[in-house]
């Protein structure tokens, strides 16, 4: 195998590990933890996490949060607008439970308490920027994710497939064959060895 298809196998080979793993950290955990990766649109959480961060959010008991959790909650009860910001307070509202919250970025709290209802749930993990990707992607993103991510892993594989099976059925070079050695006899006469 060549230099060039070797760096070439290589950095395929790197490719699809990348993209492997970023679909793994973005699509089967979360599937299989329960959890939502959200991709960040605005500043207010900057610069722990900036928009494009992808912040994965997994369901947490209102009893469970403490105050300096992140967490994702509906902008208003039973809407699909979701915010992600950090406690800054425990309250209450109503005798429920509830949360003051704030961005990092943001000079003031929100201002209104957040209720025990309205949380969707804490930020487990973030990968910084990949969001941007997932934009450009379109709705399927998971699914072209996990798809790039096997497709190159295949075509590595095949290729370090074929690449073996090529070495098992080109005849090994033998320079020793290719030239005859000689012997002396007891009778002083030569042979030649193949």
């Amino acid at each position: 195998m060549s230099v060039l298809r070797r760096i070439g196998t290589a950095v395929a080979l790197l490719c699809s590990l990348a993209a492997t793993a970023l679909a793994v950290v973005l699509v089967v955990v979360p599937v299989l933890s329960g959890s939502v990766p959200l991709t960040v649109l605005t500043g207010s959480m900057a610069p722990v996490h900036d928009p494009g961060d992808i912040v994965v959010v997994r369901p947490a008991a209102a009893e469970d949060l403490r105050v300096g959790d992140v967490i994702t909650f509906e902008a208003v009860e039973g809407e699909p607008r979701l915010i992600t910001h950090r406690i800054a307070a425990l309250v209450g509202a109503g005798g429920r439970p509830a949360f003051l919250t704030r961005g990092d970025a943001n000079p003031v709290a929100d201002p209104e308490p957040v209720l025990a209802e309205q949380v969707r749930g804490r930020v487990w993990y973030a990968v910084p920027q990949v969001g941007r990707l997932g934009g450009a992607l379109g709705p399927h993103r998971d699914l072209l994710l996990v798809g790039a991510g096997a497709l190159l892993l295949g075509a590595v594989l095949l290729d370090l497939w074929i690449a073996a099976r090529r070495r098992r059925t080109t005849p090994a070079r033998d320079d020793d064959a290719a030239a005859p050695t000689s012997s002396a006899t007891a009778h002083g006469t030569v042979a030649l060895v193949p």
